[in-house]
């Protein structure tokens, strides 16, 4: 896949920014297979989707009306355990809407996992996503506890169902 494809696949997929990208070659052709897949009003409501996505948060913390910050205010808040709280536990998510996706509310509260890394969802609900190694990891039968990049050291051949889905 080129640059531009993955570009456009992450587009498609919801995705509102690239970091680390500050070439906009690849963004604009992404827009271009947009328009030739889906035409130009599709592509430029989605695009017009991600801009009031990513500028709602700017609006919604004052930065255009009021950019200068009281450090006093801002430090009994930020953190808050209150706030951590009702964060981390919302009934619905404010992401989602994907048009490969058929539901809009991604919240983790009240579901059931299938990620093999992962404990339980208690452990996914009450994690801090700025602190490193918070989660209670899944430990198999053998002892193997599934944490951050467990297995990406493997060189064999997975030889079941997963593996002969994608063997060519």
């Amino acid at each position: 896949m080129t640059e531009a494809e993955r570009h456009y696949k992450a587009i498609e997929a919801g995705v509102d920014q690239f970091g680390g990208n500050n070439e906009m070659g690849p963004v604009i052709e992404a827009y271009q297979m947009g328009v030739s897949e889906h035409g130009e009003e599709f592509m430029r409501q989605r695009f017009e989707q991600s801009a009031i996505r990513l500028l709602r948060n700017l609006f919604r913390v004052g930065l255009f009306e009021n950019p200068y910050l009281d450090v006093s205010e801002t430090e009994k808040t930020v953190g808050s355990p209150d706030f951590m709280k009702a964060g981390y536990a919302r009934e619905t998510s404010i992401a989602g809407g994907s048009p490969l996706e058929s539901f809009t509310n991604r919240s983790y509260k009240g579901k059931t996992t299938v990620a093999s890394n992962i404990q339980d969802m208690k452990t996914v609900e009450e994690q801090f996503e700025d602190v490193p190694r918070d989660m209670k990891c899944y430990v198999d039968s053998e002892g193997n506890t599934y944490d951050f990049a467990f297995g990406l050291n493997w060189t064999g051949m997975i030889n079941d169902a997963r593996g002969s889905k994608y063997r060519q």
